[in-house]
């Protein structure tokens, strides 16, 4: 199974709609700016300008997400390294601890089960 990239996940591809609709609705102010009565060229600039920072902070939010998606990737590769590394390890310690600290080998086996008690 290929590996989900930022571009595959619900939140950008509902950024992407919003994006593409905010350069769509830039697109049809400035096509009203040329045609604009001189009383209405201000609102019409503002109305862009305020287009232009949604579109601003739509890409600042999608640069974000991306960030928070990978950094959780990330984690969660490094999640299944330590998991793996402790799989590995564990045996070798349990080994250790019988031949040279059997009194302990409770205690761990105590502090590795699920009992939902303190130890």
């Amino acid at each position: 199974m290929p590996e989900e990239t930022y571009e595959t996940t619900p939140e950008y591809r509902g950024n992407y709609e919003i994006l593409l609709e905010l350069v769509g609705r830039r697109k049809e102010m400035l096509r009203l700016l040329k045609t604009a009565p001189p009383e209405n060229v201000s609102k019409v600039r503002n109305a862009i300008a305020d287009i232009d920072e949604s579109i601003e902070r739509t890409e600042e939010i999608m640069a974000l997400e991306r960030e928070i998606f990978l950094k959780s990737q990330k984690a969660e590769k490094d999640l299944f390294d330590l998991v793996e590394l402790a799989e590995k390890i564990e045996p070798e310690l349990r080994a250790y601890l019988a031949k040279h600290h059997p009194e302990k080998l409770e205690l761990h086996d105590q502090v590795l089960s699920d009992d939902g008690k303190p130890h």
